[in-house]
Formats: C-alpha cells, sequence, structure tokens
C-alpha cells in the first residue's frame, strides 16, 4: 500500500503501520475510539496504561481536541514543528479521553514527513504508537510487523527509510 491509497481509503474502523519521521508504527483516526480501542487490544495494553500521540496537519487542529495554545505556545509550536517533538498538554475536551490515561494530557505532533503531512490534511488526525505487544521491542519494518500481526492489522505501508529515535517529548504546564 502506498500514501495515495491510504488517502483514498475508508479508514474508519481501520487500523494501519506505516511510517512517520521517527520509527514507524501503528496508527488510526484519532477521532474513532473503536479503532483507537483495536490498537489498545492489539498491544495488550492492561488497565488504564493508554497514551497515544496524535499526529496533527497544522496547530490549527489542535482546537479539535479542546486546546487553544497561547500566542506564545504558539511560537513555540511553529519553531519546533514540523519535526521530531511530541507537545504535551492537558486538554478540556473529555470526548477524546480514550486517547489518554483519565485525567492526563495528549501528546500531539505535526511530523516532518511531506507524504504523511499530505494524509492527515486529508483524512485528519491520526494515533500514532510504537508497532509491538506491550513491553516488548517495537517492531520496525513491514514484514517483522506482518509475521507478528497479521490481519490484525488492515493496511501496511512501506517503510523505506527507518529511524530508531522516537520523538522528543515537550510537556506545557499551564
Amino acid at each position: 500500500m502506498e500514501w495515495n491509497d491510504l488517502k483514498n481509503s475508508e479508514l474508519a474502523g481501520k487500523i494501519w503501520f506505516m511510517p512517520t519521521d521517527t520509527i514507524p508504527g501503528l496508527s488510526c483516526l484519532a477521532t474513532d475510539e473503536s479503532s483507537v480501542n483495536r490498537i489498545t487490544a492489539l498491544k495488550n495494553r492492561r488497565g488504564n496504561k493508554v497514551g497515544y500521540i496524535v499526529l496533527i496537519a497544522s496547530v490549527e487542529q489542535l482546537h479539535l481536541f479542546g486546546m487553544h495554545p497561547s500566542e506564545q505556545e504558539v511560537r513555540i509550536m511553529n519553531k519546533l514543528w514540523p519535526g521530531k517533538y511530541t507537545i504535551v498538554s492537558k486538554t478540556k475536551a473529555t470526548k477524546y479521553q480514550y486517547l489518554t490515561t483519565a485525567g492526563e494530557p495528549i501528546g500531539f505532533r505535526i511530523p516532518d514527513n511531506k507524504p504523511l503531512l499530505d494524509v492527515l490534511r486529508e483524512v485528519g488526525p491520526m494515533v500514532s504508537t510504537s508497532c509491538n505487544r506491550s513491553g516488548e521491542p517495537a517492531i520496525v519494518n513491514k514484514e517483522e510487523a506482518m509475521e507478528t500481526f497479521g490481519a490484525e492489522i488492515d493496511y501496511y505501508l512501506d517503510v523505506a527509510e527507518i529511524s530508531d529515535e522516537p520523538s522528543t517529548i515537550i510537556k506545557i504546564i499551564r
């Protein structure tokens, strides 16, 4: 599967393995609670151990999640994004609490990956998390992901360049 195929697919209820600008991972539409719950089950996350990065195409998409950054916060975000920085902040939008452990902040990132940004502009924010079962090392290539998860993942995108570095986390405290 290629990037354009992802833009043209019905993504509701689906999970995919894809590259980002950091390590490749599992993704789904961030606004699709059933898909996020599928990823949680796929990873064998237990209890309250939930927490996903939400990939966005622009700072404006933060408003979808009840975040309204100050001018100073927007200046900082514009300096760091697109890039390998995840900004973590609390949100007032309770309808997206399935993205994180109750009461905890949500992480957001604008990736430095043009094909992915094009998809994010077209389909909206996506969840991103490492491709692995909880407690196991991250899977960074398509073949190993297919061997491990098979049909549990709906789409597999090719991963040309592999980074072994996750994003840097920056927390906004208000």
